[in-house]
C-alpha cells in the first residue's frame, strides 16, 4: 500500500516531464536549424535529402515493428 502515493506523484509529474523534454527538443531544433540557414542552400537542400530519408527509415520499422 505505501507504493500508491509514490506511483500517483509520479502520474501527476508525467506529463509535466513531457513538457521539459518537448521544451529541449524545440530547443535543439531551433539551434540547428539556424546553423543549417547560416550555411546556404546547398547544404540545406543535402540536409532535407537526409532527413526525409531519415524519416522514411523511422516509418518503414515502425510498420515492420507493429506487424510482428
Amino acid at each position: 500500500m505505501s507504493a500508491m502515493p509514490q506511483d500517483a506523484l509520479l502520474n501527476l509529474l508525467y506529463p509535466m516531464w513531457q513538457v521539459v523534454i518537448g521544451a529541449c527538443v524545440l530547443v535543439v531544433l531551433l539551434v540547428s536549424v539556424h546553423r543549417l540557414l547560416g550555411r546556404g542552400p546547398s547544404r540545406m537542400s543535402h540536409a532535407l535529402v537526409v532527413t526525409g530519408g531519415a524519416a522514411v527509415a523511422v516509418a518503414v520499422l515502425g510498420i515492420l515493428l507493429a506487424s510482428r
